[in-house]
């Protein structure tokens, strides 16, 4: 039986940096066109929204309901097509993360494509998380239940029974996941529907699986950390230098934040979303690839083993 290589797995995603260190970069900007696009097709109502915010700040007064309403329809009307571009910015970045590590001569676009692959990726994904969902909510009303049962007979009985049924549940449902992690790199693979093959490959390496994660989510933490650590410094920074921070600590902050102040920021929001979504791709790819790497060591994606 192969096993997994624990700290290969949990700090694949660093490979892949040292690789390719530009793709993530790449995979961050057309995640931000893809998720900004629609909304400059309602700008204008953004634009109307936030100065009625503002106003209503600064005179002490609820802004107008009626026209907020309306404002916020015309903005929610491109829901629907930001759900489609987030999924194609999802099938785009996360195909090309899976075409790095599992077929890498395949460079051309950053390794970015749509195909068969990346329909059904984005297939699996979804009915994963159906299924996931609707195994969350049976779980937590088979706890309510027994829990409620439980309070029948005493305060202590019930939220003992809901501790223990709760970190039970819990664990069902990270294991049922882990079982499951590997479906969307094989699915990417074979272009094929694979769900609940992964059940079949990872029979045996949930330890393995569950000691990678976990590997991986500490690493995570240190450096959301650090990140935190540094954005924070900056941002205190900047808002110290430019007078914010003394009108935020008067209380008055309406003072410092004019209509005409937040527009002129606009550079710097810009700069800021961009920045974001570079770091975002590039923690992405620290938090996927595990599971790409995973596969990868468990089958040779070259071999049909079902």
């Amino acid at each position: 039986m192969a096993q997994l290589d624990i700290g290969k797995t949990a700090t694949a995603g660093f490979g892949v940096i040292g690789r390719q260190p530009l793709s993530p970069l790449i995979w961050g900007l057309v995640t931000l066109v893809l998720s900004v696009g629609p909304m400059l097709l309602v700008l204008p109502a953004m634009a109307e929204f936030f100065r009625m915010a503002i106003e209503g700040a600064q005179n002490n007064a609820p802004a107008n309901s009626e026209e907020m309403m309306r404002v916020s329809s015309q903005m929610n009307a491109v829901t629907p097509l930001t759900w489609i571009t987030g999924l194609l910015a999802y099938a785009l970045t996360t195909g090309a993360l899976f075409r790095v590590m599992l077929k890498p001569d395949d460079k051309s676009w950053f390794y970015m494509r749509i195909s068969m692959a990346e329909v059904m990726l984005v297939a699996v994904t979804i009915v994963f998380a159906i299924l996931f969902f609707m195994a969350l909510l049976v779980v937590a009303v088979i706890v309510a239940i027994v829990a409620t049962i439980a309070w029948q007979a005493s305060e202590a009985a019930g939220i003992t029974t809901a501790i223990i049924l709760g970190l039970a549940a819990f664990g069902v449902l990270l294991w049922g996941a882990l079982r499951f992690s590997l479906a969307f790199a094989m699915s990417w693979e074979r272009k094929q529907f694979l769900l609940f093959e992964s059940w079949t490959l990872t029979k045996g390496h949930g330890l393995q699986l569950f000691l990678a994660g976990l590997l991986n989510f500490l690493i995570m933490i240190l450096l959301s950390l650090l990140l935190a650590i540094v954005v924070g410094g900056t941002v205190i920074g900047l808002l110290a230098a430019s007078g914010a921070l003394g009108a935020i600590s008067s209380g008055d902050p309406a003072s410092y934040f004019t209509p005409e102040r937040i527009i002129s920021l606009w550079p710097l929001a810009l700069v800021w979303f961009v920045l974001a979504s570079i770091v975002q791709s590039y923690t992405n790819v620290i938090q996927t690839a595990p599971w790409a790497e995973a596969y990868r060591e468990l089958v040779n994606p070259t071999e049909d083993v079902f």
